[in-house]
């Protein structure tokens, strides 16, 4: 959502027109954006399918059939995921595929055919530290698709998304040449289409919150407080979930290791549990003037403030483009929205 709205910024600004098509699940904050027209879908899934990212495919194909059968508006630009052949032909035909994938991601991703045909997809427990002899320095652990309930749906899904690009008039990628010029140089050989790595989207789009939660702008007010690099700023963003063992492991590492920190920990964040009960008094106590708690953060303020020293990431390519742009360094825990059965 966030990088989809950058975009439309940026085009607004050199004198398009903006229709902004979304589910009502994880909606925009359309008074901020009066400049845009949003059309709210209804997708029928709960917050605990949208938030499996193995469930994507269901979602979408349900989003779009409704799309289809109560909406009269067409599209010019469209975000992959992902507009199903058979969809297309309903409507005129799209112009320019958007994907807030890194390039390496979706190079992964346009290859899972070939994955599939070398056997390293699905994925089996004894192929883990398997390397993947096509995509180096992969290994099989490090691929997209563990712990996919339905990894038929799954790959059928990702096809069709890879399809869509290759079909389109160009595709834009949230990225820029400089920081992965190899994965460029594949993609354009694969590609028949142009490809426009424009980003990072945030730099050059007029500054406006996309949050759909409200930024608590006191940590700011923390942060004025503290040292220069002093500060490991830890956030997990906004759809991952952690258990709370997970959670234990987090705060006490935080709580050992002496450093200063903000932590964001996001309602509904810690499976089946609140902060508050998620975290004991003793981790309380002993972090007690050098830590700091929140539920949101306005993120880009936060890794641009002198007194953020690294960034404790779930790796989500928004972050990681934040991150870099600021200059920040990471310590990474890369968390997607899905199970992980294989690793648990």
């Amino acid at each position: 959502m966030t990088p989809m709205l950058h975009l439309a910024a940026i085009l607004h600004s050199i004198g398009f027109s903006i229709s902004f098509i979304h589910t009502k699940f994880n909606a925009p904050n359309s008074s901020k954006y009066p400049q845009f027209t949003f059309h709210p879908l209804s997708d029928h899934l709960s917050e605990s399918e949208t938030a499996v990212f193995g469930a994507f495919p269901r979602f979408i194909d349900s989003v779009l059939h409704r799309f289809l059968r109560e909406s009269s508006l067409r599209s010019d630009f469209r975000f992959c995921p992902n507009f199903h052949q058979r969809h297309r032909q309903e409507l005129r035909p799209a112009e320019i595929c958007a994907q807030n994938l890194r390039r390496g991601a979706f190079l992964v991703y346009s290859s899972f055919p070939l994955l599939q045909e070398k056997h390293y997809l699905p994925i089996q427990a004894s192929q883990l530290e398997q390397s993947v002899v096509y995509l180096p320095p992969l290994r099989v652990k490090d691929l997209p698709a563990i712990g996919v309930p339905d990894m038929e749906t799954f790959t059928k899904y990702i096809s069709e998304l890879v399809e869509e690009a290759k079909t389109s008039s160009g595709v834009i990628f949230n990225s820029f040449e400089e920081l992965e010029d190899s994965a460029m140089a594949v993609l354009r050989q694969t590609f028949l289409v142009p490809i426009y790595p424009i980003g990072p989207f945030h730099l050059y789009s007029p500054p406006n919150s996309s949050s759909y939660l409200t930024p608590d702008r006191t940590s700011i007010s923390w942060l004025d407080k503290q040292a220069p690099k002093s500060v490991i700023y830890v956030t997990f963003g906004s759809a991952a979930s952690l258990k709370q063992r997970k959670c234990l492991e987090i705060a006490w590492g935080l709580a050992n290791s002496g450093f200063h920190f903000l932590w964001v920990i996001r309602p509904g964040s810690i499976s089946g549990m609140n902060r508050q009960d998620a975290l004991p008094e003793q981790f309380m106590d002993m972090v007690e003037g050098r830590g700091y708690i929140g539920e949101w953060a306005p993120q880009l303020d936060v890794l641009a403030h002198p007194a953020i020293g690294a960034f404790w990431t779930h790796c989500g390519w928004n972050s990681t483009l934040e991150s870099i742009c600021e200059g920040v360094p990471m310590i990474c825990t890369p968390i997607a929205p899905m199970p992980r059965k294989l690793l648990t």
